[in-house]
């Protein structure tokens, strides 16, 4: 029965449009590499799609971890305004300081079956949201805490 699964998802893949993932449209930045580097080729949650759905957060956390602490919070601000993002003041919040950071991303999709016209499918987007904690008085992140929130615009069917 098995083999006939793997059949039966062969021939489908030579009639049918099957999208992947194709990092084309990111650049080279640590933000875009964050989305490259946490991408999953393995099925995350039961789903088996593209885009947004296999980024693994575990590991997307993980990683904004290494590229956050240590940093002095005067650096942070300017770092996501070079690349297209932006932070919000530093507030204090239950004694202790949060700083909000956010920055967008997107993608593209390419099609690795059957000939299909593919100006209708919608290219991914991200928007990663940080917060970041900030000790008082030498202004060093502490902690990292990434959400990851889908803004992928979805096109209506004869919409380019």
């Amino acid at each position: 029965m098995k083999i006939w699964s793997i059949v039966l998802v062969f021939l489908a893949g030579c009639y049918m449009p099957a999208a992947r993932d194709d990092f084309s449209g990111l650049g080279s930045d640590q933000f875009s590499n964050l989305i490259r580097e946490a991408y999953s080729d393995k099925v995350i949650e039961g789903r088996n799609s593209v885009g947004i759905d296999r980024i693994d957060k575990v590991k997307a956390n993980a990683i904004a971890q290494r590229l956050m602490l240590g940093k002095r919070s005067n650096e942070i601000g300017p770092l996501f305004n070079r690349e297209g993002g932006h932070c919000l003041p530093v507030v204090t919040n239950l004694d202790r300081q949060v700083m909000t950071c956010e920055v967008r991303r997107a993608w593209k999709l390419k099609n690795i079956g059957a000939e299909f016209p593919t100006e209708n499918w919608s290219d991914p987007a991200v928007k990663m949201h940080f917060r970041l904690g900030v000790r008082k008085g030498d202004s060093v992140v502490d902690t990292v805490a990434l959400e990851i929130i889908d803004i992928t615009q979805y096109k209506r069917t004869g919409e380019k």
